[in-house]
């Protein structure tokens, strides 16, 4: 199994940067993340599965949009990061491995919402459903049923205006909820076009390494208590 050496910025600030290849330099972007020690989000048996089965597709992926991808699992504070593939180009978005992202107002946080049981998703819906509209939460519903039917999300400048991703879930055996892959880049170079083309093979993706660990997307799924 291939292990690509990335990037990371100090403790305690942003969880994306954007790396300019060409001048060395870096801007941090986006949210104050809470990074998270691996050992305690990967402590379950089938998160420690679905990362080995995970870390080689995510990097042929990679390799063919040359595109950031990454893997988050559900930790005890939210959506986690625990494996990265950077892109090689001029500008390379570098994510933290340990940060937490958002559940409402991230692509991967949104896939976590579509298929977690309300239970799990609670409390931080809790903590984030203040800081949102009404037109928001409209907004966020019309996702859900989205990615539920889909089977990927994809959006444009959610988490940071000019970043656009694209999520899909894992699934192992019983069909369990075990991860999101995603892939992130700048709008300027993650256009339209290569957002869509970046979604389908996602999700291409996701099927595959879901069949390996002996599960699939649920049809007709309703959220659960």
């Amino acid at each position: 199994m291939r292990r690509r050496r990335f990037d990371t910025v100090q403790p305690g600030a942003p969880g994306f940067a954007a790396r300019d290849g060409k001048r060395g330099a870096r801007e941090l972007l986006g949210v104050q993340p809470e990074r998270m020690p691996l050992r305690g989000v990967l402590a379950s048996l089938g998160k420690l599965d679905v990362l080995k089965v995970s870390a080689s597709w995510l990097a042929n992926l990679r390799d063919e949009l040359n595109q950031t991808c990454f893997l988050a699992v559900w930790g005890n504070k939210g959506p986690t990061v625990v494996y990265v593939e950077p892109s090689t180009g001029a500008v390379t978005l570098v994510t933290q491995i340990g940060s937490v992202l958002p559940l409402l107002s991230s692509s991967t946080g949104l896939v976590f919402d579509s298929f977690l049981a309300e239970g799990e998703t609670a409390l931080l819906r809790k903590q984030e459903t203040p800081h949102l509209g009404a037109g928001q939460l409209r907004e966020i519903e019309r996702h859900i049923e989205q990615i539920r039917s889909t089977g990927v999300h994809q959006i444009q400048g959610m988490l940071m205006p000019g970043i656009n991703a694209a999520s899909s879930p894992l699934f192992a055996v019983g069909n369990k909820l075990v991860g999101v892959i995603t892939v992130v880049g700048p709008g300027s170079v993650l256009t339209d076009e290569a957002q869509t083309l970046a979604a389908r093979r996602l999700l291409e993706t996701a099927v595959a390494i879901s069949e390996r660990m002996g599960g699939s997307r649920p049809a007709g799924y309703q959220k659960t208590s």
